[in-house]
């Protein structure tokens, strides 16, 4: 048998000649995966074991990468898939490593270019060190991670994850031109989960009812988070309604997340369990658990009927449309090994957005503080794979269009959107919607395109500068619509969105773009979210709290404000 030797790998990116971190993953001839020198050939993907460097997705095993390492490989042909988020194109490359050749070398292509002043988000991962964040982060194209520590009860594993790494509004490592922030998230049972960014110090009790904290509510939790400028997100949308509806309604919650399961089906059922009394989300496994709530042990929750179907989707449309300008974030909710950073992810525009017109990217680039205030003014989309464009009257990237009084403020009588959404994974289509109901739909086709050019057609490349280059796939839909003033009020509602979709999973979703100031609250929207708020209420009229009537009261608040929706629509 040919004695294996260390064989040097590098991957670069074809125009700049950068060493780029990336997941990669080698086998040989025989089909047999060989890892690089210091990683796992059987990494755990149990929730919180041995969580950083490694991904096991489909059944393969890829590791992550600053850009180069170490491998002890067979002499003859091996196969090497390299991947790099959303912008590069994904290769699988057979290399032919005769006896004695110790140095492979891989380009990796840029297939989709994003415009200036765009951040790329993962808000929210458990478990892993800043150092395995930075680099599995970078790695997947993000230069912004969110690391939450908090409370966790399971046996065997840490306590207390993450705690001491907590860095509130400051970088808790950058590395591989990757941040790592490290915040808290407050485990509240039935009274739901909330993650609490940019925080001046860490937020306790980390879990509802601890000792000496019996009286607190997850309203003490927004209220601390925001007194210092920080961002409250309701995770893992829609989840229990708890108390989180109702501060939703009362402004209290900034932004909602879209996780790597909450929006993988188009609705989630929650039932009470017979036996145990707890609530469980039905909704599938995709591949790990990657919720908080399924690593920690349960506590009883108060048994109550089985609750209707909740779409995620229309119950954030029905609270846009009471007007509450609830921004979309993304995020992994990394638990284990089984799911990749940046499963679901943000893309947030820096820039201040005003009356439909950009200050242009910001001076100071990526800063905490920038990012947060980019995210409460709702200027962000999440994706899992499509990259976003879009245009309204020749402005990039409009999320206002009112002016004094939450008039419209276009330039001229007519609103001219266009958008584009790329991917170098398949998806289906790109829509427009307006209070959640479709206006324009665009099918998603694919073309050829080659590294070094990104989103070029390579119809339209000289192919005497190409040779040797291997082409690429880009899905890619594109969208134009008018809008004339006079035609406002036929609308459903004063804002548009644009989602994309690969057959039913929907795939991103931008923030809503406003166009006028007067909501629209339909009869559905109403009744979808009256039941959201029963179930609320069934909540706080089951579950012992020292502050009920406090809880009931808040409860009283947000059907007065829904009241009040309904009768400006």
């Amino acid at each position: 048998m040919a004695m294996e030797q260390v064989v040097h790998v590098r991957v670069a990116d074809v125009q700049t000649g950068a060493v780029l971190p990336c997941r990669l993953r080698i086998r040989d001839a025989s089909g047999q995966v060989h890892v690089p020198l210091g990683y796992l050939h059987d990494p755990s993907v149990r929730p919180g074991e041995e969580v950083g460097g490694h991904l096991v997705e489909g059944g393969k095993v890829w590791v992550y990468v600053d850009g180069s390492c170490e491998v002890r490989l067979p002499p003859g042909r091996v196969c090497i898939e390299v991947r790099r988020g959303l912008q590069y194109t994904p290769i699988e490359t057979v290399e032919d490593r005769g006896q004695g050749r110790i140095a492979i070398r891989i380009g990796l292509g840029r297939a989709i270019e994003s415009p200036p002043g765009w951040c790329w988000a993962d808000t929210r991962a458990h478990w892993l060190s800043p150092a395995a964040a930075a680099l599995e982060g970078a790695a997947e194209g993000l230069e912004l991670v969110h690391v939450l520590a908090t409370r966790w009860d399971t046996p065997g594993l840490p306590r207390l994850a993450n705690l001491l790494d907590f860095s509130g509004q400051q970088v808790a490592l950058e590395r591989h031109g990757c941040k790592v922030v490290v915040n808290t998230y407050q485990r509240g049972g039935a009274w739901g989960d909330l993650a609490l960014l940019h925080c001046h110090r860490v937020v306790f009790p980390l879990v509802a009812g601890e000792p000496g904290f019996e009286h607190y509510t997850l309203a003490d939790w927004c209220y601390q988070c925001h007194r210092k400028g920080g961002l409250v997100v309701w995770p893992d949308f829609p989840g229990l309604m708890g108390e989180r509806l109702p501060l939703a309604l009362l402004g209290e919650i900034d932004a909602i997340e879209w996780s790597a399961q909450s929006f993988a089906i188009a609705e989630e059922l929650y039932a009470a369990s017979g036996e145990s009394g707890s609530i469980e989300s039905s909704a599938p496994e995709l591949g790990s658990s990657d919720s908080p709530s399924d690593v920690e042990q349960k506590a009883p929750v108060p048994r109550r009927p089985r609750d209707r179907k909740l779409s995620g989707l229309d119950l954030w449309y029905a609270l846009l449309n009471t007007g509450r300008p609830l921004a979309i974030v993304g995020a992994s909710g990394k638990l284990s090994n089984a799911t990749p950073l940046g499963a679901v992810r943000t893309a947030t525009y820096l820039a201040t957005v005003e009356a439909g017109r950009s200050s242009g990217p910001s001076a100071d680039g990526l800063t905490l503080a920038n990012w947060v205030a980019a995210v409460k003014r709702g200027q962000t989309y999440a994706t899992s794979n499509p990259v976003l464009r879009w245009q309204v009257n020749g402005e990039e990237h409009v999320w206002r269009l009112t002016g004094a009084g939450n008039s419209p403020s276009w330039p001229a009588d007519t609103l001219n959107l266009h958008a584009e959404a790329r991917s170098v994974w398949p998806f289906s289509r790109l829509e427009l919607i307006c209070g959640g109901q479709v206006l324009a739909t665009a099918v998603a086709t694919s073309f050829e395109a080659l590294p070094g050019q990104p989103g070029k057609d390579a119809k339209c490349s000289n192919t005497n500068d190409n040779r040797g280059a291997s082409k690429y796939q880009v899905w890619r839909a594109e969208l134009s619509w008018r809008l004339h003033k006079v035609e406002l009020a036929q609308l459903p509602s004063n804002w548009l969105a644009l989602r994309c979709w690969s057959e039913n999973l929907l795939v991103a979703h931008t923030s809503p773009i406003w166009i006028s100031g007067t909501p629209r609250l339909s009869a559905a929207d109403r009744e979808l979210l009256e039941d959201a708020l029963r179930q609320s209420e069934a909540t706080v009229v089951s579950w012992p709290h020292p502050r009920r009537d406090q809880l009931l009261q808040r409860l009283k608040q947000a059907r007065r404000l829904l009241a009040q929706a309904t009768a400006a629509g």
